[in-house]
């Protein structure tokens, strides 16, 4: 049996289709209890976009019907966003301190938009 072939799931395009990060490897990469993140292993961390959506998405562009769409499917990984609010996930060990304060700012500005968009799109009744 031929596997059903993806398509992005805001247009509906097939013929070039990406696999997104819901969470990017670059917020998970090095935080504690997100590692999972990191490729394509975890099915509930992936969105199939067409090559436009891709970039729209990983630029905060998409259009307010098109994060409507998008956001709902954050409520599958929320629990782990979540735990991004709490900056000690970040080894320090790892790091210098000054990666290590880069590395926070740098998750606590995508926590910050991600946020806003999934209080605004994303929750299901």
């Amino acid at each position: 049996m031929k596997e059903k072939r993806k398509k992005c799931e805001i247009c509906g395009f097939d013929r070039v289709v990406d696999r997104c990060h819901l969470i990017p490897q670059s917020i998970a990469d090095g935080v504690v209890g997100l590692r999972k993140y990191k490729g394509y292993r975890i099915k509930k961390n992936i969105i199939c976009l067409c090559k436009n959506h891709h970039f729209l998405f990983d630029n905060y562009k998409l259009t307010e019907e098109e994060w409507m769409i998008v956001m709902p499917r954050f409520n599958d990984v929320w629990e782990d966003v979540e735990m991004l609010q709490n900056s000690n996930l970040i080894p320090k060990t790892i790091v210098t301190k000054s990666e290590h304060k880069r590395k926070v700012k740098k998750v606590n500005k995508w926590l910050g938009i991600i946020t806003d968009l999934f209080e605004k799109y994303g929750k299901t009744n």
